[in-house]
């Protein structure tokens, strides 16, 4: 396929290099930015040549090198990963002297696009799906003079030795796992890229139990999270997860997985191991709740102790910049070993809920031992049809009667029914008035092994893999948890289950909640009143609703549910410690709402802040409307 040439190097023991010749003529280069082009000619003021190593004839892979600081930035896609060193297959055309380069382990192939800039450059396309004029290559050989020397060379000797091990996958692993020095990553990450999707996993699940060949890993990419922080306390959590500890502290060098991973697409070659990894462990446990909070010390207990009376075998809380004294409320359940408790320290800017769902499901291995994950916020609770199911895993039992991997559960949106003011009472007391509909949106309860990262509402799966979806009736639902930001399925039902969602509460409340950070909103040190218009306005509107309903059906799932509040409460320390976060509530209370009624200027007519002011300043308060009961099943 390749014509030989004395003038190239032709020894299978060192490779051959050459230069990819485009169908116009043009040879493979990088502009300044790092960006992969063809050009009409080689200006080095401007770009930098692309050469491909191949390690043997026998062998369909090449990899492109660049010559200068330059890397060929392919676009951050679910199929290709960039660097200073590309692994491609190496496609036979029907002519023998060319050849098309493609994605190691897809059908997707570089093309070169017909028309230049002003500096003579042409765009490559990397996604090519047939071999075309552009997606056709003539390999010129490198005269022995211009073969790439110094740390190119080096890694092409790196490539030359580990290709082989590669292809077998597991001896690969037996080949780092012994090694005592850093392997170069550039050179480790593009074979690994030729691997097949059954080697990698191979390889995957036995770093993840092996710790010297995770810890190999790791050394040889520092740099990279999923093999320093996920695929190392993975390996480590395997031969100790009875010891794993309940409290954790993350910090900001993890902040920039808040987004990694949202849209479907690995980052890195490590963070596409780790994955492979954690789907390789077997778990022991049914389920668990994992949830976010900032300042909601005072919902702790009654939403802790409904979870565990549903059967919940594990819960999960992380939190961030607490200001409410709710951090040793935590750390007394975590030592209690009732919750696990994961706290967050992150730069202005992060968003805190998407970190903490990208650390429980590409980092912590603690998720891996449940089979199911529910993932909630602390004004969420799951409900059930009390007449099929006793509890949280025995509805999860039921739905596993048929292949499922992801149930959406839609809103039931309850109201402030009427309230203006916190009582003692718990939330679930408090507002037994829904609105009248069931709401589209869903929140998502789905094996943790397969997912990758998740938005508030659903899960993110990578682009090759293909949950089975199915409706909280066990209907089956297209699956659309890849890289869009879907939160709502349509056909809401709140029947077998579903989620009842306290969004309101009383209007304090929802002051206070609007004038902290919320959920996945940045990180950020303001306390000004950030409450939208639109949600103010269905606030009033369903404040004194003649329509609302009244819908007490989760009374019947957890009917000791005071039993567990009053269990948690005799947890030394904890009565106490939420008495600190209710007199917190209090302070924070008086002066949002101080703030909310004289403010230092006057409220824009109209905006959130002032229609707010001015339902505190109404001289009438309504009370609770009657409502009407919600027959079982509708």
């Amino acid at each position: 396929m390749i014509p030989s040439s004395t003038q190239s190097t032709d020894n299978p023991r060192e490779g051959s290099w050459f230069w990819p010749i485009t169908g116009y003529g043009t040879r493979l280069v990088c502009d300044c930015s790092g960006r992969l082009r063809h050009s009409k000619s080689l200006d080095l003021d401007k770009v930098s040549e692309v050469v491909l190593f191949r390690p043997d004839k026998e062998v369909p892979f090449g990899f492109l090198f660049t010559a200068s600081e330059f890397a060929p930035a392919f676009e951050r896609t679910p199929c290709w990963f960039g660097g200073r060193i590309i692994a491609l297959r190496l496609v036979a055309t029907a002519d023998p002297s060319r050849m098309g380069l493609g994605n190691p382990n897809r059908g997707n192939l570089l093309c070169a696009s017909l028309g230049f800039n002003a500096d003579g450059l042409g765009d490559i396309v990397i996604d090519c799906l047939d071999l075309q004029k552009g997606g056709t290559f003539h390999m010129e050989p490198v005269p022995a003079w211009a073969i790439p020397s110094g740390a190119a060379k080096s890694q092409a000797s790196v490539i030359l030795d580990l290709l082989p091990a590669a292809q077998a996958g597991i001896m690969l692993g037996r080949r780092l796992a012994i090694g005592q020095t850093a392997v170069d990553w550039q050179a480790l990450a593009a074979v690994m890229a030729t691997m097949s999707e059954f080697a990698f996993s191979r390889l995957a699940q036995q770093a993840s139990e092996d710790t010297k060949l995770a810890s190999a890993f790791a050394r040889s990419c520092a740099g990279d999270v999923w093999l320093k922080h996920g695929l190392t306390a993975l390996s480590a959590w395997t031969r100790a997860r009875e010891a794993w500890p309940t409290r954790h502290q993350i910090g900001t060098e993890l902040d920039d997985i808040a987004t990694a991973g949202l849209h479907s697409a690995y980052l890195s070659i490590g963070h596409k191991f780790n994955a492979a990894a954690r789907r390789s462990v077997v778990p022991r446990f049914k389920a668990a709740v994992l949830a976010t909070a900032r300042d909601e010390g005072v919902y702790l207990i009654e939403w802790i102790a409904y979870y565990r009376s549903i059967k919940a075998d594990k819960i999960i809380i992380y939190s961030n910049n607490n200001t409410d004294g709710s951090d040793e409320l935590l750390r007394l359940f975590a030592d209690a070993e009732i919750i696990t408790w994961i706290s967050s320290t992150m730069a202005v800017g992060t968003p805190a809920q998407s970190k903490a769902y990208g650390h429980a499901l590409g980092i912590s291995p603690i998720l891996l031992d449940f089979e199911w994950v529910l993932i909630v916020d602390l004004d969420e609770f799951f409900c059930f049809d009390c007449s099929l199911f006793s509890s949280l895993k025995d509805y999860i039992n039921w739905q596993e009667f048929k292949n499922v991997d992801a149930i959406p559960l839609h809103w039931l949106i309850f109201g402030s029914n009427g309230e203006y003011t916190r009582r003692e009472q718990g939330v679930l007391d408090r507002f037994p008035i829904c609105l009248p509909y069931i709401d589209m949106h869903v929140k998502t309860m789905c094996r943790p092994r397969l997912f990758m990262q998740s938005h508030p509402h659903v899960p993110v799966c990578d682009e090759r893999t293909a949950p089975i979806v199915r409706s909280s009736n066990s209907d089956l639902l297209a699956h659309q948890f890849g890289g869009g930001v879907e939160s709502t399925y349509q056909t809401p039902l709140a029947e077998r289950a579903w989620i009842n969602h306290y969004f309101y509460k009383s209007a304090e409340e929802l002051i206070l909640k609007w004038s902290r950070n919320r959920g996945n909103g940045v990180s950020s040190t303001s306390s000004e009143l950030q409450l939208p218009l639109n949600i103010a306005e269905n606030y009033i509107r369903q404040h004194t609703a003649p329509d609302n309903l009244l819908d007490t059906r989760i009374q019947a799932c957890a009917p000791r549910l005071a039993d567990e509040v009053a269990n948690l409460l005799a947890i030394p320390g904890v009565a106490g410690a939420y008495e600190a976060v209710k007199q917190g509530y209090t302070a924070k209370v008086t002066s949002a709402r101080a703030a909310l009624l004289n403010p230092p200027a006057p409220h824009l007519g109209g905006s959130a802040a002032d229609l707010m002011a001015r339902l505190f300043r109404a001289t009438s308060q309504a009370g609770p409307p009657a409502g009407s009961s919600v027959e079982e099943g509708t």
